[in-house]
This record gives C-alpha cells, sequence and structure tokens, in this order.
C-alpha cells in the first residue's frame, strides 16, 4: 500500500533506534541489582512515551496523505486546461490557414501587400542614407576626440561603404529592369532620370568614401609615426594594423567581386576598379620611412661635424651614424616588432635599409684603408665585430651583409697586421740608430737596452689588440709581431755574415748577451700569449712560431760567438799572423807566445763579459780558426816567388808552434775536475771526468794535427813521399787542402823550378785520384778562406808565375 511503501523503511529504523536506547537505559539505570525496585516506574513511562509517540506519527502519516491527495488533483486539473488550450490553437491555425488561402486567391491585394511592404523598405532605406552625412560627421568628430575610436570608426565607415557600393548597384539594377520590362518613359527619358538618381545619390554619399580615406590616412599617419606610438600608446599601433589587416581583407573580398562579375558579364570593363592591395602600400609605406630615418641619421651626424667644425674622420662619422641606427634598430625590435603583423618582417626591412645605405660607405673606407690610421683600422674591425653580434642577436646569423663584413674584417686585420709590422720594424730601426749604450749588468756581463725596449713595443702592440679588439684577433697581432722579430733576426744573422768584420769586441759581446736575453723575454712573450689562445691549432701553430724564434736567437747568438773569434784575430793580422811563415818568423822570432799572451788577455776580459757556457763556446771556436788560420796563411805567401830559408826549419818551427799553441788551448778547454759531487758515487764521477777530459784533448788534437801534416809536406821533395799527410789534408779541408799543400811545395828552397811544377802536378793527381777508396774529395772552396789566393796553382800556372 501507499501507506507501506512510504512509512515502513522509516518506521523499522525508528524501532531499531528505540530498543538501541532502551537497552543502554537499562545497562546504565540498573546495573545494580539493589536498583531494579525503579524498574516499575521506569516501565510505566516508557508506556507513556509510546503512546505520544504513536499520536505523532498518526498525524504525521495522515497529513502526508492529505498532501498527495491534494497534488493529484491539481495534475487533473491542468491537463483538463492543457487539453482546451491545444483545441483553442488547432482551431487558430485552421483560421490562419483558411485566411492566408483567401488572401493568395486575390492578386490584387496580394500585389498591394507587396507594395506596401516595398514602399515601406524603400521608406526606411531613404531615410537611413538621408541620416548617413549626419551620422558620418558624428564619426569624424568620434575619431577627433577619442583616437582610441579609430577602429569602431573603421567598422562603421566600412558598414556605410558596403551599404553605398549596395545602393548603387540596386540603382543600376533598376535601370536594366525598367529597361527590361518597359515603362511610360523613353528609353532616353528612363536614362536621364536615372542618371540624375545616380548622380545626387553619388553626392550625396560621398562623403562615406571621404571618411574611408580619412580614416586610411589616420592610419597611415600611424604608420608614419610608429616608434613614437609604440614608445607612447603601443595599444594605438596594434589597432591601426588590426586595421589594415581588415582593410586589405576587405580590399580583396571586392576584387574577387569584382573579377567574378566580368566573368559573369554582369560588369563591362569600363566599371573595373581594382581596388589597393594594403600589404604593398602599407610594405611601401613602411620601407620609405625606415630609409628616411637611416639616411636622417647619416646626414645628422655629417651636418653636426660640419656645423661644429670637427675634426671627426670619415670613419669616425661613419662608426657613429651606424651605431645611432643600430640603437634604433634595437629599440624598434623591442617595441615596435611586437606590434607589427610578422608576414611584413618589419626586422628584415629595417635591416636592408640600413645595409643599403651602409655597405657603400664601407667599400669605400675599405678602399681608402691607406689613409686610415691605425687606431682607426682598430676601431672599425672592433665595430665590424659589433655589428655582426648585433645582428646575430637581431634573429639573423646568416645574413648576407655579416659575410660581405667578415671579408671586410679579413681585408683591415691583413692591413692593421702589415701596420703593425711596419710601425714596429720602424721603432726598432730607430732603437739601431741610436747611439749603442754598453753597459755592465749585475754580473758583470756586457749589455744594452735594447731587448727591454724592442719587448716593450712588442708588448705594448699586444695591449693594443687586447683592449681594441676581440680575443680571437689577439693571436693574429702576436704572430704579426713574431714575424716582425723572425725579419729582425734575418737581418742581424746576415749582418753577422757580411759585416762581422766592422765590430768591434766589446760590441759583439753584448750582441752575443743580448740574443741570449731576447730569447728569454720570447719565452716570457711566448706564455704571456698562450694564456689568450684557446686550445687547438691555433694554440700549437703560435707555440711552434715561439719555439722558432726562440731557438733562433740562440742560433743567432752561436753565430756571433763565431764572429766574435774571428772577430778577436782579425786584430791580431797584422800583428801576428802576416808574420808567420815570413823571416822574422824563421829566424827565431816566437810568434807563438805573442799569441798566445794576448789571446790570454783577450780571456781574462771576456770571460767576464760573456757567460760561462758562451765563453767555453767562443774558447772552442777561437781553437778551431786560430789552428785554420796559421795554416791557410801560408797560402797568402804562395806568389810563385817566396820560399823557405830552410824547409827543415820551417817545418820544426811548425810542429813548436803546434805545441805552444795546443797547450794553451788545453789549459783553458780541459779542466780536470775529480772533485765528488752530493749524489753521485765518486768512482763513477770521476771515470765520466776522465771520459770528457779525453774526449776534449782527442778534440783538440784533431784540430792541430793538421799542422804535423803541414811540416811533413813543407819538408818534402815531392809529395808521393808524403802521400799520407797530403790526403789527410785533402780529406780535411778538400780543394782548400790542395792550395794548401801546392803553397806548401812551391815554398821549399831545395827544389828548382821544374820540379816545382812537377810537384804541383802530382798534387794535383793525387786530389783527382781521390782517397785510399777511391771516394773524390771536397771540390767545394770554403768560403772563409776565398780570400788567402785566387785559385789552384797549375803546373803551367806556376811557370807563368816564374817567369814573370
Amino acid at each position: 500500500s501507499l501507506y507501506s511503501s512510504l512509512v515502513s523503511p522509516p518506521m523499522q529504523s525508528l524501532t531499531e533506534q528505540a530498543l538501541q536506547k532502551a537497552r543502554r537505559t537499562i545497562a546504565e539505570n540498573f546495573a545494580d541489582p539493589d536498583a531494579l525496585d525503579g524498574l516499575g516506574v521506569l516501565s510505566h513511562q516508557l508506556e507513556k512515551q509510546l503512546i505520544a509517540a504513536e499520536s505523532q506519527l498518526s498525524n504525521a502519516v495522515q497529513s502526508k496523505l492529505d498532501s498527495l491527495k491534494r497534488a493529484v488533483d491539481l495534475m487533473d486539473e491542468s491537463t483538463l486546461k492543457l487539453t482546451k488550450l491545444s483545441t483553442n490553437i488547432s482551431r487558430i491555425d485552421e483560421k490562419i490557414a483558411q485566411t492566408n488561402t483567401a488572401i493568395s486567391n486575390y492578386d490584387h491585394l496580394k500585389k498591394v501587400d507587396n507594395a506596401r511592404e516595398n514602399l515601406s523598405k524603400v521608406i526606411s532605406q531613404v531615410e537611413f542614407f538621408a541620416r548617413v552625412p549626419e551620422r558620418v560627421e558624428f564619426l569624424r568628430e568620434k575619431m577627433d576626440s577619442s583616437p582610441a575610436s579609430l577602429k569602431d570608426v573603421f567598422l562603421e565607415a566600412v558598414k556605410l561603404e558596403s551599404l553605398r557600393v549596395a545602393l548603387m548597384k540596386e540603382i543600376q539594377v533598376t535601370r536594366n529592369r525598367r529597361i527590361s520590362i518597359g515603362t511610360c518613359l523613353s528609353e532616353d527619358a528612363n536614362d536621364q532620370l536615372m542618371g540624375k538618381i545616380r548622380s545626387a545619390v553619388m553626392n550625396h554619399l560621398r562623403i562615406v568614401p571621404d571618411l574611408m580615406d580619412e580614416v586610411t590616412n589616420r592610419v597611415m599617419g600611424n604608420i608614419g609615426r610608429m616608434f613614437d606610438l609604440a614608445a607612447d600608446n603601443p595599444q594605438d599601433l596594434v589597432m591601426s594594423f588590426e586595421i589594415l589587416e581588415m582593410q586589405h581583407e576587405y580590399n580583396e573580398r571586392r576584387n574577387v567581386a569584382m573579377r567574378n562579375a566580368l566573368k559573369n558579364k554582369t560588369l563591362n570593363s569600363v566599371q573595373q576598379h581594382e581596388y589597393d592591395n594594403i600589404h604593398s602600400v602599407v610594405e611601401t609605406k613602411m620601407r620609405h620611412m625606415l630609409d628616411e630615418k637611416v639616411e636622417g641619421d647619416f646626414e645628422l651626424v655629417n651636418l653636426s661635424n660640419e656645423l661644429e667644425d670637427s675634426k671627426i674622420t670619415a670613419l669616425t662619422s661613419l662608426i657613429l651614424a651606424s651605431n645611432q641606427v643600430l640603437q634604433k634598430i634595437t629599440v624598434f625590435k623591442q617595441d615596435v616588432v611586437p606590434c607589427i603583423p610578422t608576414h611584413y618582417e618589419p626586422l628584415f626591412v629595417f635591416l636592408e635599409s640600413f645595409e643599403f645605405v651602409l655597405l657603400p660607405r664601407i667599400d669605400e673606407c675599405v678602399q681608402n684603408v691607406g689613409d686610415l690610421k691605425v687606431s682607426e683600422i682598430l676601431d672599425f674591425i672592433n665595430w665590424i665585430e659589433y655589428h655582426n653580434d648585433c645582428v646575430s642577436r637581431f634573429g639573423f646569423p646568416e645574413r648576407e651583409c655579416l659575410a660581405h663584413l667578415y671579408n671586410t674584417k679579413v681585408e683591415l686585420m691583413l692591413e692593421y697586421k702589415e701596420r703593425i709590422k711596419n710601425q714596429v720594424i720602424e721603432w726598432f730601426d730607430n732603437i739601431k740608430k741610436q747611439p749603442l749604450e754598453l753597459n755592465k749588468n749585475t754580473n758583470g756581463l756586457l749589455v744594452t737596452p735594447n731587448p727591454e725596449d724592442m719587448f716593450n713595443i712588442i708588448h705594448a702592440q699586444l695591449e693594443v689588440a687586447r683592449e681594441k679588439l676581440p680575443l680571437e684577433y689577439t693571436k693574429e697581432v702576436a704572430i704579426a709581431c713574431l714575424q716582425v722579430l723572425q725579419s729582425v733576426q734575418r737581418d742581424a744573422y746576415d749582418n753577422l755574415s757580411h759585416h762581422w768584420q766592422d765590430m768591434a769586441v766589446d760590441t759583439m759581446c753584448a750582441l752575443i748577451n743580448d740574443n741570449q736575453r731576447m730569447r728569454e723575454k720570447c719565452d716570457e712573450f711566448g706564455e704571456h700569449v698562450l694564456r689568450f689562445v684557446e686550445e687547438g691549432a691555433d694554440k700549437e701553430m703560435i707555440a711552434a712560431i715561439l719555439v722558432t724564434v726562440s731557438e733562433e736567437y740562440a742560433r743567432i747568438a752561436v753565430k756571433a760567438v763565431n764572429s766574435l773569434a774571428k772577430c778577436v784575430l782579425l786584430e791580431l793580422d797584422e800583428s801576428i799572423f802576416l808574420k808567420i811563415y815570413g823571416p822574422e818568423w824563421e829566424s827565431g822570432e816566437n810568434l807563438s807566445n805573442i799569441l798566445i799572451v794576448t789571446l790570454a788577455d783577450y780571456f781574462q776580459d771576456l770571460s767576464t763579459w760573456l757567460p760561462a757556457d758562451y765563453f767555453k763556446v767562443f774558447v772552442r771556436e777561437l781553437m778551431i780558426f786560430t789552428a785554420d788560420k796559421y795554416l791557410m796563411y801560408l797560402r797568402k805567401k804562395s806568389n810563385g816567388t817566396f820560399t823557405f830559408t830552410s824547409e827543415l826549419n820551417a817545418a820544426n818551427r811548425v810542429l813548436n808552434d803546434k805545441l805552444v799553441i795546443q797547450e794553451f788551448f788545453e789549459t783553458h778547454m780541459v779542466v780536470d775536475d775529480t772533485q765528488s759531487v752530493e749524489g753521485v758515487e765518486e768512482e763513477d764521477f770521476v771515470r765520466s771526468n776522465v771520459v770528457e777530459v779525453r774526449e776534449m784533448r782527442l778534440f783538440i788534437e784533431s784540430h792541430f794535427e793538421p799542422m804535423i801534416h803541414l811540416a811533413c809536406v813543407i819538408s818534402a821533395r815531392h809529395p808521393s813521399g808524403v802521400g799520407a799527410d797530403v790526403r789527410a789534408l785533402y780529406q780535411r779541408w778538400g780543394i782548400d787542402g790542395l792550395r794548401l799543400v801546392q803553397a806548401a811545395l812551391l815554398a821549399n828552397p831545395s827544389v828548382n823550378k821544374t820540379e816545382k811544377a812537377t810537384n804541383i802536378d802530382a798534387a794535383k793527381k793525387m786530389f783527382d785520384g781521390g782517397d785510399r777508396n777511391g771516394a773524390p774529395f771536397s771540390n767545394k772552396p770554403n768560403e772563409e778562406f776565398a780570400s788567402y789566393d785566387t785559385g789552384t796553382l797549375s803546373a803551367e800556372a806556376l811557370a807563368k808565375a816564374v817567369a814573370k
């Protein structure tokens, strides 16, 4: 039943809750058996509560049933009303259908109704178009008073323009319809009438396209001052481009409609009018505006320099103007570009305008690079780096202009390095032209301030490059400076080779020490440079150049030591060497003792002027040159008439001089130091020292041994008797040995002219026959001995010399 369905579940729940509550009450009140006396009272209370609860429940159920009954009655009543309403609506629809059928049966009434509706529309349109001037004036005032409303004005102007175009089209259609259906007027009269109507309407509504033009001009004005607008009111610039995009879309639609009309022949070619491509118009406007901005900055800088009578060069003006443009492009990218649709590519256009003005001026400066100062070339290279970095940050790392300027930068760098070289060379020449200032350092070595002066110049050039140029170009400047040092080294080496005779001994000592200090400073310079060069091929290349330059200084120093030895002996030419083999020498003048005493005096000074290692090299070179010079000076006597007084006495003099001079050099070159060294076994140290002493003695003996061979040749009547000695001299000196042997044979007083000629030819045949193994002797003369004679003396040449 309805009652059980509504009540049963809640009642069961309440019953369970009541039982639980009763159990709790009994458990709480009768836990003590003595409290059972109150059970009757409790039972009575509960019965009273049960009666009250059942009474309340019955009232609640009855109230619910009454509500449900009322609801059912209301639903029945609503159903009756709805049925009645539906019936009335059906009757109304039937009457409407009957009425429509009745009206459609009357043609005149239908036409009257259509005419009424058309007349109503015409009156409404006439009233609307009559108020157009008033509306346009309102829009103009709104546009002037509130620039932010420009978009709303544009949209309403487009709406008015669309209605105007539709009206003009409808007038044309009406004319054609009147002609086709015929009227009371003639065709000419009809054309006149429609022409008047069209003219009147066009004059009346001309204000609409004028308004469109005003809006377009206002928008274009905003484009022209986009820099200021983006800074102050960027929303207005965004709105202007939104209007242009809508205008472009509107024009495109009108152009499409016009082309379709031409295709469908509803429009003749005379009436054709192509509407502007707004994108092209805006691009042209923006490009022209940016061109003027760039050209204006360049002209402004030039004008400012002229008015101020500034001494700023053309390159500096170019850089100043370019920096201003780059700054504007930066602001343009940050403020203006976000307001412009991307298809216009505004940043690309701005860079094109800039490059159109910039690149010709850059090329002109490069063509006149010879007129630029070194500092200007540095500024030029630095600015190109700055420009390329800016353009890359603008988002155009592959732009063609960057490649062009990179090539320009390479040309400038080549010019800068060439200028550095010339400048450094000029400064070095100035240093050389100054009077040579010889000083003794704290160790007593002879030096000049040239190494410090030269490397101060090198370091100055490097520091300038580091301050002005990117770090990657430091290596280029360093290489240029090293190339200058290499050029100076070549000059120094050539000067030593060809002009050592013009140098004083103390100057030569200073040169040796200076080259050693130049090497040390070169190594310091290399360590300084390599700190700024990244790891890789460039660093390895520079390190290799540094090693080459450093080693060349050591080679020049050794060459200077070699020249010093020749220089010392050159000073002894007249006093000693030219007298050897002469009458005084042969008669007993002890020239060898004078030689060693003089050399000892030199050693006393040179040992303090030179470092110990270089002094040892000097003594060794001097020993070699002394032995060679002693021997080869016999060739100076060989003029075809010179002879010894006694060949045996001369031979003995040579052997005696060998002992004296050899002993002198052994004293200074052989150091028998057997004192033990800490960390080295005494026996091993002594053994090593003994080996070194033996090797040095053998080295000295090898250079003085040819004096024994010469003594044997001097005392021989025929070269075949001293064949081993002759071949030993050939083996050592080649063609120069032949000339020495011939000179000795010619000086023998015990041999007549014919025998001398025979001996000369025999010596030549022994030379041509080669050594005991048949290997040829060297036929290349030593340049050091070139001035001693004029060539090998043949028997025929000897005969001529004797006859003379």
